[in-house]
């Protein structure tokens, strides 16, 4: 008797094809093989523990990667790998799944560049001509860090160019200029917000007349341009808000704290009470209605209640007070706390509910720097003292630390008066530091 599989008849304009079961099998299983994976492309941001842009998944500095160590040994946790190859530049890494992205800058300008896991450069494509027109006495080079969204990745070059790039190949999709193109004027040390994409938009702020603009995250097509106020750019970036079913936009300017209607660009509200002046540079920080906002050069803290009103919204404010001022290293909160480092009182935990001091670290061994969370502690990365990382409890009681070390080896790019100013960003179990062109990997992992 045959055992071979009877032939399966596709019908085609009235020709019968004869397809054997066994390749008709095979055939199918590639194609839901291929179609996983492509979709695990555009979704891996999702993955536990990926930091798919600026600050992470919420751009909250809050990881959720977890097993990781809760003390480190002497001398820290194990190096993985190093690489020389990052260029000039001061923003983070993307880590999701496989690729890392970062922006850098070398003799060629500012470019993009992919990593694999392991350290090894991919790919690299060219961002801006990297002739700054900006004061580059405390370093040139892109300050911004690449956002991945599903197959695409955003760029911001430090001069103003928005690029949009497909994430495998860097090869470009659309590009436009903040200053040529909206009339934006590049600030003082140059532009170093990191996209936000939301849905189907990517927000950015050129500054001036077109304060903040949406475009198409696809296409590059104009969205909305900002209207009701014309601050001057800053430096932070964007974080959203939903204030009684209505989506925003929130960011600092030169000037104010300000939130944009995500549909309309229109502005939705302000307030400024607190001294910006020199650069303003902290992300904003969201909680339900509540928006807490930080700067440094003395400027201070201020924290406001936004509220539906009769023409739209109103920010009341909660407090204003000096007790945190954060120059560039962010702040977190976490369980009502906001932690961070404050000039010139150090690192500090203050209650987001009235902006009182919780705790403040009185020894000076702990120096100025920015901050991650991930698993119950918090990373610290000292700008300078050799690039040295901390790990201490993320407690609203207590410093305790639980470890720390040095980078083996710092930059010998010329930095100007510039500090290590890259934040330390925990993904998938792996600590990932940057002192300009160099790029170091940690395995954080609990064994």
């Amino acid at each position: 008797m045959d055992q071979r599989p009877s032939p399966v008849f596709f019908q085609d304009k009235g020709i019968r094809m004869p397809v054997n079961r066994t390749r008709l099998a095979n055939a199918v299983i590639a194609v839901m093989l291929l179609s996983c994976a492509q979709s695990s492309a555009a979704d891996d941001s999702s993955a536990a523990g990926s930091s798919p842009g600026w600050r992470g998944k919420n751009r909250d500095a809050i990881s959720t990667s977890k097993g990781l160590l809760k003390d480190w040994p002497a001398g820290g946790p194990k190096l993985v790998w190093s690489s020389d190859k990052a260029g000039f530049g001061y923003g983070d890494v993307s880590v999701i799944g496989s690729d890392i992205h970062l922006l850098g800058k070398d003799d060629d300008g500012e470019f993009i560049k992919r990593f694999s896991i392991d350290g090894k450069e991919v790919k690299k494509a060219k961002l801006d001509d990297g002739r700054n027109k900006y004061l580059t006495g405390w370093g040139g080079g892109p300050r911004s860090t690449p956002t991945i969204d599903g197959d695409l990745v955003y760029a911001l070059s430090s001069n103003g160019k928005l690029a949009c790039y497909d994430r495998s190949s860097l090869s470009e999709k659309w590009a436009k200029s903040l200053t040529s193109d909206f009339g934006g004027k590049t600030p003082q040390w140059g532009y170093a917000e990191s996209p936000l994409v939301d849905g189907d938009k990517v927000v950015v702020t050129p500054g001036g007349s077109n304060c903040a603009v949406a475009f198409n995250k696809n296409t590059g097509e104009t969205i909305w341009k900002s209207t009701g106020i014309e601050d001057p750019a800053g430096y932070s970036s964007f974080v959203p808000l939903v204030v009684g079913g209505k989506r925003m936009y929130v960011t600092q300017t030169m000037k104010n704290l300000v939130a944009f209607d995500a549909d309309t660009g229109k502005l939705a509200w302000k307030f400024g009470e607190i001294g910006r002046r020199t650069a303003v540079i902290p992300t904003p920080i969201v909680s339900g209605n509540r928006v807490y906002v930080t700067a440094g050069y003395g400027a201070g803290c201020e924290c406001v209640d936004i509220e539906p009103s009769d023409d739209g919204f109103k920010a009341n404010k909660v407090y204003v007070n000096k007790n945190m001022s954060n120059h560039h290293g962010g702040v977190i909160l976490l369980d009502g706390h906001v932690y961070g480092y404050s000039d010139p009182m150090g690192w500090m935990s203050q209650k987001l509910s009235d902006g009182d001091v919780a705790w403040k670290r009185k020894e000076r061994d702990a120096g100025k720097g920015s901050i991650g969370y991930a698993d119950g502690r918090f990373y610290l990365f000292e700008e300078r003292m050799g690039g040295s990382c901390i790990l201490i409890d993320a407690s609203p009681e207590a410093w305790k630390e639980r470890g720390r070390f040095k980078l083996p080896k710092n930059s010998s790019l010329d930095r100007g008066k510039g500090a290590v100013w890259s934040h330390p960003v925990i993904a998938d179990g792996k600590l990932y530091l940057r002192d300009l062109d160099l790029l170091y990997c940690y395995d954080v992992k609990a064994p």
